[in-house]
């Protein structure tokens, strides 16, 4: 179940495989940011049937796009191309 702070990891569109952090859901769609290509005032509106729930802490204090790319890069993730996406045995998924 999708809640605010979850971190989770896009299964379709331009965006896919790339890391956000959730900041608000509701209605089967989840509000989501990575700091850096999808800033925290500007969050990006996925369908929650294409978003994968990562199995990691949540974040507690996302209040800024410091915050969330902190965030991220304390679960393994690296930004390429613009995106924040999870290394897994030397390839990016």
């Amino acid at each position: 179940m999708l809640e605010c702070g979850c971190v989770v990891r896009s299964l379709s569109g331009h965006d896919a495989g790339g890391c956000f952090v959730v900041l608000r859901c509701g209605n089967g769609f989840a509000y989501v940011c990575d700091g850096a290509r999808r800033r925290f005032e500007c969050p990006k509106r996925k369908n929650a049937k294409h978003l994968k729930l990562l199995d990691v802490q949540k974040v507690q204090s996302a209040q800024c796009d410091a915050h969330v790319r902190r965030a991220l890069k304390s679960i393994g993730a690296v930004r390429t191309r613009g995106y924040f996406r999870l290394k897994e045995e030397g390839c990016f998924v």
